[in-house]
């Protein structure tokens, strides 16, 4: 019997060369950095002073992190017609 690991690179070596619909709503996550100076009163919510705006990084964030972690797997994102 194959070992897991065995079987998980199969999985992995089949996407190459399909390819993948992701359906869903595309967003950007910033994170922001910043300190932590109280807890909000009307939620407990941590209320954070940001120093440098321009200091804040945005990365793909819902479908588009998906589409970014799938990449890799040599999976075609964008056929050229819909089928």
């Amino acid at each position: 019997m194959p070992s897991m690991q065995a079987r998980l690179e199969k999985v992995i070596r089949s996407f190459k060369g399909r390819t993948v619909g992701v359906l869903g709503d595309f967003m950007l996550d910033e994170l922001l950095c910043g300190e932590a100076t109280r807890i909000s009163p009307e939620a407990p919510v941590l209320v954070v002073l940001i120093d440098d705006r321009s200091a804040t990084q945005g990365f793909p964030g819902g479908t588009g992190n998906v589409a970014a972690n799938i990449s890799p797997l040599g999976v075609d994102l964008f056929p050229p017609r819909i089928r």
